[in-house]
């Protein structure tokens, strides 16, 4: 342990004139001195102080005023005891003055003074309506310092080194609070600089997304023949006002390798588009784990409203069907734009037996021979309202992301 005579040394003189640090170590130590929070000081670098140097809050509930009576050279003779008495019977008296209901007061000093002076004080206080009174006088302050819970004020304002033994106490006093303070604190470092990516991946261009239905397992064209998944958005483009985009994805079983992969053909439009119905293309899948096939466009491409941001999404609408066979294998629908999900939806019983039909105005392209109007789509994610104020798009987890798939378009 540190030179108990050193501390008390440096506690009598070391601060002299610096009426700042005095009141600083004062406020640093308050805290291990009783049950005392919210400490503050009033006006350490001078002026006004509203006749007290420090205030705090005492079992939760009591406000504290306090003074600090340090003294050049501190000292343990009368004279420096009857000044340090008188001080705090001065600041006692002020305090009361500025507020006459106090009924809790602190002293600090430097000044060893004798249990039976410190007594006479406390005394004093109970005459005045004083209920709670403490005076920390030389020795207690120089305890305080010299235990774990003072090291470190004791080297910030006193610089008293910490020895090997005093390094190994604080550890094993406050190791376990200290680490996790720290780590604590590197997590919110994190967090605010997750935020911030996140702020600013929401401004870069968004100019493609996809659309993926995970299945329960794999499957390729041949296994569920001609399919088809009908998709509504409204809320994605913000240059179709009150409409939706519209999205329809047929598997394709016709094509030479459909029985090894995920053949699909596409079609989207919208509401405000109602006449030349805009075919995307053939579209040839590499993956079919769990994925039905993916529907990949520009968003310029539906309505020719330019390149928006996530940061311009406000909010969504959305809902899924898909024909009788392939409803049942659907587990869970997704958006993905700039790696983030910007909408995530698991699929719902509620709703499997709901019928819909497709838009009579909808128009096959030359030579694709299927039974449109025999198509029986069940409702497989409800209508589902998103607010991105409240609830803002996070990192996407699925592993079918920009970099990691693989496709040809005819």
């Amino acid at each position: 342990m540190s030179d108990i005579r050193l501390t008390e040394e440096r506690l009598r003189s070391y601060l002299d004139t610096n009426q700042f640090k005095r009141e600083s170590l004062c406020i640093a130590l308050l805290h291990f001195l009783g049950s005392y929070t919210q400490v503050k000081s009033r006006r350490p670098k001078g002026g006004p102080d509203g006749r007290r140097d420090l205030e705090a809050i005492f079992d939760g509930q009591y406000t504290v005023w306090g003074g600090v009576g340090f003294r050049n050279g501190g000292g343990n003779d009368s004279a420096a005891r009857k000044e340090a008495q008188n001080k705090y019977r001065s600041d006692l008296n002020s305090a009361l003055e500025e507020k006459a209901d106090l009924t809790h007061f602190v002293f600090f000093t430097n000044v060893d003074l004798t249990p039976d002076q410190i007594t006479e004080l406390k005394q004093f206080a109970e005459e005045k309506g004083i209920i709670h009174t403490e005076v920390f006088d030389l020795n207690r302050l120089r305890v305080v310092l010299d235990s774990p819970e003072g090291m470190i004020a004791r080297l910030q304002y006193l610089d008293i080194e910490m020895s090997k033994t005093d390094q190994l106490g604080l550890i094993n006093k406050f190791g376990d609070e200290l680490q996790t303070a720290f780590t604590t604190r590197i997590d919110r470092v994190d967090e605010t600089l997750s935020r911030l990516e996140s702020f600013l991946d929401f401004q870069k261009p968004l100019v493609q997304r996809s659309m993926f239905c995970e299945l329960e397992h794999a499957v390729c064209a041949t296994d569920i023949e001609n399919e088809a998944i009908y998709i509504e958005i409204g809320g994605m483009s913000p240059g179709i006002t009150g409409g939706w985009e519209k999205h329809l994805i047929i598997s394709d079983g016709t094509t030479p390798a459909s029985n090894n992969r995920f053949d699909s053909i596409f079609f989207h439009w919208s509401d405000n588009k109602r006449n030349g119905k805009e075919i995307i293309g053939k579209r040839l899948s590499l993956h079919s784990e769990n994925v039905f096939g993916y529907f990949e466009s520009s968003l310029t491409s539906v309505g020719g409203f330019g390149v928006i941001t996530i940061a311009k999404i406000i909010f969504t609408e959305v809902r899924v069907f898909a024909t009788p066979r392939i409803s049942r294998k659907i587990q869970r629908f997704r958006i993905t734009g700039n790696n983030y999900d910007i909408v995530n939806l698991e699929t719902t019983e509620t709703g499997r037996e709901k019928a819909l039909a497709l838009p009579d105005e909808l128009i096959f392209p030359e030579g694709f021979a299927y039974p449109h109007k025999a198509l029986e789509l069940r409702e497989v994610v409800p209508l589902t309202q998103r607010d991105y104020f409240e609830s803002p798009p996070q990192k996407s987890d699925c592993k079918f992301t920009n970099n990691e798939r693989s496709a040809t378009a005819n």
